[in-house]
């Protein structure tokens, strides 16, 4: 299933996703067992956006990377975060029926946006906007968000966004990253999302890449 998410700040946008993908043998006695811990699952476009998937591993035989990768280089210049984020999820769904989440992030004229969307259902695309009218100071996050809902909904931590540096937003998204997969590990459950992640921080004009390990706490 995996882990990606997207945060806003008012210094930009920091973006994450897990490197692990499962897969599923057998018809009657089905297995679940550890594919790679080297996915790409966060993509940076030539328009400056962040796109990061989570869901379906495959299509085809093939990983879903070398389709978006296809999908993220055809993309017309000019094109917003939105747009973006329906134009990639209807050209995945031509070619599967697995149910693949999209996070699409970067700036459209000066502003920071934040869509997601899946492809079973393109168009009930969600947006968030940093600043302004309608705008929403937070996270948006898919995969694994059973667990991850224990930080971000039920309040385990109080978060005041609007105050986190770049890399006080990426240690966090790199924390909650961290703490789902050893969950997952410590309860002995489908170990689907890898501890470390990319992990992309967005502003205007620049992205900056790293790994997770780096915005840990020590």
């Amino acid at each position: 299933m995996s882990l990606c998410q997207a945060l806003n700040t008012c210094f930009g946008i920091v973006m994450s996703a897990d490197n692990r993908i499962m897969t599923t043998v057998g018809t009657v006695t089905k297995t679940t067992f550890l594919l790679t811990d080297h996915a790409k699952k966060l993509f940076e476009t030539k328009q400056g956006y962040g796109v990061a998937y989570c869901g379906g591993a495959s299509i085809g035989g093939r990983p879903v990377q070398y389709y978006l990768e296809k999908e993220i280089e055809a993309l017309p210049c000019g094109i917003s975060p939105e747009e973006a984020a329906v134009c990639i999820a209807k050209k995945l769904r031509a070619k599967t029926n697995e149910n693949i989440i999209l996070i699409v992030a970067g700036y459209d004229q000066g502003e920071a946006y934040i869509s997601s969307t899946n492809t079973l259902a393109p168009d009930a695309v969600m947006t968030q906007k940093t600043f302004g009218p309608g705008s929403k100071i937070g996270v948006i996050y898919a995969g694994r968000d059973d667990i991850a809902n224990q930080y971000y909904q039920a309040k385990k931590l109080s978060f005041d966004y609007k105050q986190f540096t770049l890399e006080d937003a990426a240690g966090l998204l790199s924390y909650v990253n961290y703490s789902v997969a050893s969950e997952l590990h410590y309860t002995q459950s489908v170990q689907d999302v890898s501890l470390d992640c990319d992990v992309l921080t967005l502003t205007p004009g620049h992205a900056l890449w790293s790994r997770g390990h780096d915005h840990l706490l020590r």
